[in-house]
């Protein structure tokens, strides 16, 4: 891959993900199925690898409770609805939603404070 191919492909994921914001967070998520298929289709590891293991670490480092390590899983790892998410909880679809934003504020709140280290 060319060097302008590189920086072009790190401009393209850093707009769509940008982990110290509650879009790119959600985003992230949302996607982790394509992030990780592009990764074994021969899109370019090295960023892609990259985005998954920064947010995999954060996700351990933002200490989530049970509860919302189980939202998040539900929700985006199994594509359930919240709806089904509440159901298989056996919580309210609010409950639900308040866990998964609660988490990604989380997350949102060490990316920020690793960024500020930097």
């Amino acid at each position: 891959m060319a060097h302008s191919d590189f920086t072009a492909m790190e401009r393209l994921l850093s707009t769509r993900y940008p982990i110290t914001k509650i879009f790119g967070v959600t985003n992230v998520l949302k996607d982790i199925h394509t992030l990780r298929e592009q990764r074994f289709q021969g899109t370019d590891t090295t960023l892609l690898s990259c985005i998954l293991i920064d947010f995999e670490r954060l996700m351990e480092k933002a200490r989530l409770t049970e509860r919302q390590k189980q939202a998040l899983f539900y929700h985006y790892e199994l594509d359930l609805t919240q709806q089904e998410v509440a159901e298989v909880m056996n919580v309210s679809q609010q409950a639900v939603s308040k866990h998964i934003d609660n988490a990604i504020a989380k997350i949102v709140i060490v990316a920020k404070e690793e960024e500020s280290k930097a």
